[in-house]
């Protein structure tokens, strides 16, 4: 049906032939062959035999403009019915759903739940609005210990506040001391959505691949992609759609067809990693992405002070202090694998990816030997932890263990002190102090190692949209 309409909006491409009154050096040079063979292409997709085509950029915008017009009269191509859980599903129900076999079309297996259900009574804890692919919803519900209440803060006097910055808009500050380990913020997303856009456009082209070409199949996917956002969005408490549409859209005005909805997902979102994923086996393409009423106000830094996780059994996201930090500090989170790639590539990908140039300490101070211990310091502290005798083993030589110390200097005054490997040699000094005898000047590192692991592990922040960039540079 719907190719059958749409079919109304193919245009045919006059033909580049001239007539008898013509000669071909006027049709030439009048420039009207190639714009009308770029017609071609840009609209049916095809290129002509044995021709190259120079697309104007004055033509292309003319194309934006027709392309626009065509889709504003193009009849949905997803339905959107249907496709919203009761608010108080149950497991049988969950069971019932995942239960019926999948389709062919993307669109009939994504479904809009407030998660957790209005069974789950947790007084002050938010519901989340959930775009989901049917099978995954499974794994939520029957994970161990969902569905728990949000955590709170230990303390009862406020730790943070939202406010204005100088020059990154909104950021989140410290209004006390905070200790590393310290639960800041947690809460469950306004919005959580899958990264997996790419799935709807491939639906629509097995019906209209043969009518347009991929670029108005692009911005028809993404219309469709927001018009199924809309639905879960207009589901959200009028606060948080104040508080969503406030967030920074660095897509606003682009010419590619994202929406406002999905265009603010992109720009501000965090993506549930390994811990929630469509299918078997996780990829950074088959995770999820959620935007939150506070976490989202978080800017990046290359020497950030907090951790970021998300929390199956709660289904949130937890904020926590990864170093200590002093009242007034501002909160920075980092928004991708940065910790070894050189200033001019870090730069590079978050002014592609979120359009702004990094000023923090690490950047602005950057010099090719600080590019350099980025990029060796993980290997040089599994060097120390293989080959040191940092266990101390009865030798009292406390040069044996002088280059740990060194490299977790070189670790802190880089601002990496949140890094596992800062860890690790808090735990290689703690336990080199600890074997010769010397347990008062251990405490303090091994305190430290413990606090670390204790909260973090080894876990890393991720963003949504550098999580594939990293995977691509091989950090």
């Amino acid at each position: 049906m719907a190719s059958e309409v749409l079919e109304e909006h193919r245009l045919e491409v006059p033909s580049t032939t001239s007539s008898d009154s013509e000669s071909d050096d006027e049709w030439e040079d009048d420039g009207l062959s190639s714009m009308m063979s770029a017609l071609g292409v840009l609209i049916n997709g095809v290129l002509p035999d044995d021709e190259e085509v120079e697309v104007f950029p004055a033509f292309q915008l003319m194309l934006g403009n027709l392309y626009d017009n065509m889709l504003s009269t193009m009849p949905p191509v997803m339905s959107t019915t249907d496709i919203t859980l009761p608010d108080d599903y149950d497991s049988a129900y969950i069971s019932k759903l995942t239960e019926r076999p999948p389709t062919e079309t993307a669109g009939k297996n994504l479904f809009i739940a407030s998660i957790p259900s209005t069974r789950v009574n947790h007084p002050g804890d938010a519901r989340s609005q959930w775009v989901f692919y049917r099978p995954t919803i499974a794994k939520v519900v029957n994970a161990e210990g969902f569905p728990q209440p949000v955590p709170k803060a230990k303390s009862t006097e406020p730790s943070f506040e939202v406010k204005k910055t100088p020059n990154m808009g909104m950021g989140v500050f410290a209004t006390r001391d905070i200790a590393m380990g310290e639960l800041i913020i947690a809460e469950r997303p306004m919005l959580i959505v899958p990264r997996q856009t790419y799935a709807l456009h491939l639906t629509l082209q097995p019906t209209l691949r043969q009518i347009y070409p991929p670029s108005l199949l692009s911005k028809l996917g993404l219309r469709e992609w927001e018009t199924l956002l809309k639905c879960a969005f207009d589901r959200m408490p009028p606060e948080d759609q104040k508080a969503y549409m406030e967030l920074t859209n660095i897509y606003q005005g682009n010419s590619d067809g994202i929406g406002p909805i999905w265009g603010i997902m992109q720009t501000n979102s965090f993506s549930t990693s390994t811990d929630l994923f469509d299918e078997e086996d996780f990829n950074c393409v088959n995770t999820y992405c959620a935007v939150m009423k506070i976490a989202s106000r978080l800017n990046h830094s290359c020497m950030p002070n907090v951790d970021v996780k998300f929390a199956l059994a709660s289904f949130s996201w937890q904020i926590t202090a990864s170093v200590d930090i002093k009242a007034g500090e501002q909160l920075f989170c980092s928004y991708g694998f940065f910790e070894t790639l050189p200033v001019l590539l870090r730069r590079a990908i978050l002014k592609q990816d979120f359009a702004f140039e990094c000023h923090c300490p690490a950047c602005e101070h950057a010099t090719p030997e600080s590019d350099a211990f980025r990029a060796e310091y993980e290997k040089q502290t599994e060097d120390y932890l293989l080959n040191l005798n940092w266990a101390g083993k009865g030798n009292r030589d406390e040069s044996v263990i002088e280059p740990v110390a060194k490299l977790r200097e070189a670790l802190r005054k880089e601002g990496l002190a949140y890094t596992k490997e800062y860890s690790d040699t808090a735990m290689m000094l703690g336990n080199f102090y600890e074997g010769i005898g010397m347990k008062d000047k251990a405490k303090p590192f091994l305190e430290a190692y413990d606090r670390y692991m204790s909260f973090k592990g080894d876990r890393k922040p991720v963003s949504s949209i550098t999580c594939a960039r990293a995977q691509k540079l091989g950090t």
